[in-house]
């Protein structure tokens, strides 16, 4: 049914957009992909029909075989029982994945027995097998006394408004939304902190494994929730500054704040300055004519976010030819003009068939202004999926943690050699140091 309204939606979405753009007061700072869902939020536009359509199957039909005199109440009563079972639903789903991702590292340490299987010979079985360096915390449960009191929240209607609302309650209800099989970013920290790093230090078999878990785990999972947006919003701005496009929204006075808050909002991994998605890119480089002044529109967009009108019209030869055409009857060149002469130029000859010829070129949704603003913004994706997984997570932090811990364990034994020189060591000790190395070298030629 709902494969079926998709293009009924598209088209709303589409109707939307151009009305946005109609009546925006500044293009430069408005998402005409978005909707205001209330005073304080809101929402991509395709999501929230998507959401009233969904609202409707479920409670049209219902409500249509009541009594008519009492439909307005059972709507009331139906909202309410869906809004907390909603609810409800999603604080279980988050429930069993903590609870799944507590069990992973007791699974891993059953298989591997209870020694630490990345130690095995790098030193002495008795030191391998000493207790205490095993860290490894007490898993049996200590009796809580727990308040068995649940808290009240009244009607149904009263917990509803506590959930829907825009205090702690809402907040807490809004973080626990999914987004398709995206987790919320508040929801996606708690899952990291107490779904993977908690219970694996937990199960920590010894100092060394807890140390290498804690530096693997973390820097993984700072990687995933923070690095790659922050990387992606800085390949973004050199893309910005090479190709003249507009690549990601900033708010409204971002250039007059300091540098430090500028850099602040660049760090912000949900608000600040924040990467344009697909359909906003769509929105803002198709369509021209829908801006409230036309092409200029579009001009101010480009203009109030700090792009290049030069380079972006200069992106295809039909483009360039038509706007160096208007500024060559001014005695200018296309290439050294900045936004406010083409801006003028433009204006001036806001009625001619060469604006019209120019804002043609953009009305359609993949044109290549379009398609080269993709290509820009998705290059940083290609580049992740091809270096930053597999080259840091899997290949170099790996080897820092072998190095490191190596490193540790060298140290540890040659101070107890020096403590007891009749200590035997394991060979492997050996191995790992150089000049341990030469002797046996210099002894085996002796020998000879």
């Amino acid at each position: 049914m709902h494969g079926e309204q998709n293009p009924t939606i598209n088209k709303l979405s589409d109707e939307f957009i151009e009305i946005s753009k109609k009546h925006a007061k500044d293009a430069a700072h408005t998402d005409f992909t978005q909707a205001s869902v209330s005073a304080s939020t809101s929402a991509p536009f395709k999501k929230t029909v998507e959401n009233i359509v969904s609202y409707a199957d479920d409670v049209v039909v219902k409500a249509g075989k009541q009594n008519p005199n009492k439909i307005n109440e059972y709507v009331k009563k139906l909202t309410n029982r869906k809004t907390i079972g909603r609810f409800a639903a999603n604080v279980a789903i988050y429930a069993a994945i903590l609870g799944f991702l507590q069990v992973i590292p007791k699974l891993y340490n059953k298989a591997e027995g209870e020694e630490n299987a990345g130690l095995k010979g790098l030193m002495k079985e008795e030191t391998l097998n000493d207790k205490s360096l095993n860290t490894k915390p007490d898993n049996k449960k200590e009796t809580e006394k727990q308040d068995k009191s649940k808290p009240s929240f009244g009607s149904s209607a009263g917990f509803v408004n506590k959930i829907t609302g825009n205090g702690i309650s809402g907040k807490i209800a809004q973080g626990l939304e999914f987004s398709g099989c995206n987790v919320s970013f508040p929801m996606l920290l708690g899952i990291m902190g107490f779904g993977i790093i908690l219970p694996r230090t937990r199960q920590a078999k010894d100092k060394y494994d807890k140390e290498e878990i804690l530096r693997r785990d973390v820097t993984t999972c700072a990687t995933m929730c923070f690095a790659e947006k922050e990387l992606r919003k800085g390949f973004s701005k050199i893309n910005e500054n090479s190709s003249g496009f507009v690549l990601a929204s900033k708010d409204k006075g971002f250039y007059e704040k300091s540098l430090p808050k500028r850099v602040f909002d660049y760090l912000r991994p949900i608000k600040g300055v924040q990467v344009l998605s697909t359909e906003q890119i769509i929105s803002k480089y198709s369509g021209l004519d829908k801006y409230k002044d036309g092409i200029l529109g579009f001009c101010d967009f480009i203009d109030g976010q700090h792009g290049n009108l030069s380079k972006i019209f200069s992106a295809t030869d039909e483009s360039k030819n038509i706007v160096q055409g208007l500024l060559s009857k001014e005695g200018k060149d296309i290439a050294k003009a900045d936004n406010n002469v083409i801006k003028e130029t433009l204006s001036k000859a806001a009625d001619s068939e060469e604006v019209k010829k120019l804002t043609d070129l953009f009305k359609d949704k993949n044109n290549p202004w379009v398609k080269k603003a993709k290509t820009l913004n998705a290059r940083f994706t290609a580049l992740s999926v091809l270096i930053l997984v597999p080259a840091f997570l899997g290949f170099f932090l790996p080897w820092i943690n072998e190095k490191t811990t190596k490193k540790q364990i060298s140290k540890e034994q040659s101070d107890k050699l020096k403590q007891n020189p009749t200590t035997t060591i394991n060979p492997a000790y050996f191995n790992n140091n150089r000049k341990t190395n030469k002797i046996f070298s210099d002894m085996e030629k002796f020998t000879k």
